[in-house]
């Protein structure tokens, strides 16, 4: 039993470092001497410490395919001269490529080009609007040779 577990152990670990170093679940699990994908699922599932682990080497992985990009990047810039039409268009398709794949491998908090707006506004545009169009003294405003004028007509538009 004790040697099982140290077994289990070993595999785990190295499950880890090879997804962290950039290798898949699926490719290292295809491996013959791993256990398959559904093992380590079951492991994960019943060691909380592990999944921990998991998600840790998944971003890291995320980190390492975001170097990778840089890289390439890197080369691009300094062999600018050296390189063919083909070439280029290769290695910015793999950047894009290894860009994607590290967003989605490193989670949430890792690497993404995701924008997120949040706002407190209340009630609906069409409520704001009416608010605005109501308002005391609001009064059009126009630009016209660098100086602002106010029109005799009292509602607010934009020009």
């Amino acid at each position: 039993m004790a040697r099982r577990k140290l077994d289990k152990q070993k595999l785990k670990l190295e499950f880890l470092e090879r997804l962290t170093a950039g290798e898949s679940h699926t490719a290292i699990t295809d491996d013959p001497h791993m256990p398959d994908w559904s093992t380590v699922y079951r492991w994960a599932k019943a060691d909380r410490e592990f999944a921990a682990d998991i998600a840790e080497a998944k971003f890291e992985r995320g980190c390492h395919y975001g170097y990778l990009v840089g890289e390439i990047g890197l080369d691009l810039w300094h062999n600018a001269d050296k390189q063919s039409h083909e070439m280029v268009s290769a290695k910015r398709a793999a950047g894009d490529l290894l860009k994607w794949s590290a967003a989605r491998m490193a989670g949430k908090d890792g690497w993404t080009d995701k924008v997120t707006i949040e706002h407190e506004g209340q009630g609906s545009f069409i409520e704001a609007l009416k608010a605005i169009n109501t308002q005391d003294g609001l009064q059009e405003v126009r630009a016209q040779g660098g100086k602002q004028t106010a029109s005799e007509t009292g509602k607010a538009s934009l020009h």
